[in-house]
């Protein structure tokens, strides 16, 4: 032709496709039960029942593009989404809401992680299947899959679509988005005050103790009540709580326990300590922390000595378990982690070691199951350790974490200023999200003696007390 030519492709006008996008997003919410429906030409569908709640919740999202010639055909789209074993869930989308430029939005629920297969099937009148086609997908969190199902709507009475070109594309796009489940919930309380510390108590309670004002509080573990609150003499700084329901902390001028039964305030001791804890019997450790003679001393619950241990440069970051009493000693590039056996006699002192150039120093400890202790590095590195001073594993975790805590579930919960991470008993990571608030400082973490996990944060408006509780 002169003056050129367009090739404008092949056209049938007698044949239209139906052309439509299904996005599929991740929710992290648990969704209710889906109805049941069945197909009566399909035997994949026939009779199947669709009921499922909780698990990874699936959007689904559908925008229609089509002609109104093959609109006119469709009386319904079927969706659905069949597990490997397990109920199939349905949804069905009628051909009215089937409008160009007007989204419809569905919901599966309860898709566990697992290969489901994805099918679309487009019936007419009278039931009549008009075109159908399915794949496999992989549905694993955090992961992303693309998956193309192609329906061809004949219009021209033919039941099997022919195979022609057409300027429209002729596919439905399946993107699955998989993301997981929030990785924890959180329950929260503000409490008064600023500069707070946090530590456990007698079961189904723990304190938060303020320096502005001067103050502690005795909090249910359910955050239903705070059951009672104490001015204090003395700006507390670190915490321990006994299974009696009193109070150590230090301060300023020594260590001084609060007695709830009595509302009294003892002096313990005249010796400032950075570290504070007790045992299940009621004992009750402090450090002193001295360059030369440091040392870790025991009391009883008559509040008199209860047992003598070997001195030890600058102990911190006490711990006690099955496996001993355990603390930081040492300075600079010597530091150790160091074990005292119950009868008073020194234990193993642990050097992590290292490869050149590296500086790897522990400086926060936590319990963990069968006597052993968690060690957290400066440079992102931890270590699990024996009572017998065997470094049984390593590992990479948070960077600098500002609390470290060991559940009664073997697993370590790390905290920064924005993150919270929880990693398996093997060093592996199980979870990791934002910290619900904006802190002020560093986040703490305390474990109560029934199990319950809880993080402590100033904020603007006081302190934001939470329970977490993981999801997996």
């Amino acid at each position: 032709m002169p003056g050129g030519s367009r090739d404008r492709g092949y056209e049938d006008p007698m044949r239209t496709p139906l052309s439509f996008i299904v996005v599929v997003a991740a929710l992290a919410v648990a969704f209710g039960s889906l109805a049941a429906c069945s197909l009566p030409d399909l035997k994949d569908f026939a009779g199947a029942k669709g009921e499922s709640t909780g698990g990874v919740a699936i959007q689904v999202t559908l925008a229609a593009n089509l002609d109104s010639e093959v609109l006119a055909k469709i009386a319904t789209i079927k969706l659905s989404a069949i597990p490997g074993s397990g109920s199939t869930l349905f949804k069905e989308v009628p051909g009215s809401a089937l409008v160009a430029g007007k989204p419809v939005a569905e919901t599966f629920g309860g898709l566990a992680a697992g290969t489901w297969t994805m099918k679309a099937a487009a019936i007419g009148a009278a039931n009549k299947v008009l075109a159908t086609d399915s794949k496999a997908v992989a549905v694993t969190p955090g992961a992303t899959v693309s998956v193309s199902l192609t329906l061809a709507i004949p219009v021209d009475g033919v039941d099997v679509p022919q195979t022609v070109s057409f300027p429209k594309p002729a596919t439905v796009s399946v993107e699955v988005a998989v993301k997981p489940a929030p990785a924890f919930t959180f329950k929260s309380v503000i409490v008064p005050g600023a500069h707070p510390r946090i530590t456990t108590s007698t079961s189904g309670y723990l304190w938060v103790a303020t320096q502005i004002p001067a103050a502690a509080h005795r909090i249910a573990t359910d955050l239903s009540t705070v059951s009672a609150s104490y001015d204090l003499p003395h700006l507390p700084s670190a915490l321990a709580g006994d299974l009696a329901g009193n109070l150590y902390y230090s301060a300023i001028g020594g260590i001084f326990k609060l007695k709830p039964s009595s509302l009294g305030i003892a002096t313990v001791s005249t010796t400032v300590s950075n570290s504070l804890t007790t045992d299940g019997s009621g004992n009750f450790y402090y450090s002193e922390d001295q360059f030369s003679n440091g040392k870790v001393v025991k009391l009883g619950q008559d509040g008199q000595p209860a047992g003598q241990f070997p001195p030890a440069e600058k102990p911190s970051s006490l711990v006690v378990n099955t496996g001993g009493i355990w603390a930081i000693v040492g300075s600079g590039p010597n530091v150790k982690v160091a074990r005292w056996n119950f009868d008073g006699s020194a234990g193993p002192q642990v050097a992590i070691p290292c490869e050149p150039n590296c500086f790897r120093i522990p400086f926060m400890l936590a319990s963990a199951p069968a006597g052993h202790v968690w060690v957290a590095m400066d440079n992102g590195k931890y270590a699990k350790i024996s009572p017998a001073g065997q470094i049984v594993l390593t590992f990479d975790g948070m960077l600098n974490p500002s609390s470290m805590a060991g559940d009664g579930q073997g697993t370590l919960w790390m905290a920064g200023p924005y993150t919270i991470a929880r990693f398996s008993p093997g060093g592996s990571k199980l979870a990791e999200t934002a910290t619900p608030v904006t802190a002020i400082g560093g986040v703490q973490l305390a474990i109560a003696e029934g199990g319950e996990v809880f993080m402590l944060a100033m904020v603007q408006s006081g302190n934001y007390l939470a329970r977490i509780v993981p999801a997996i």
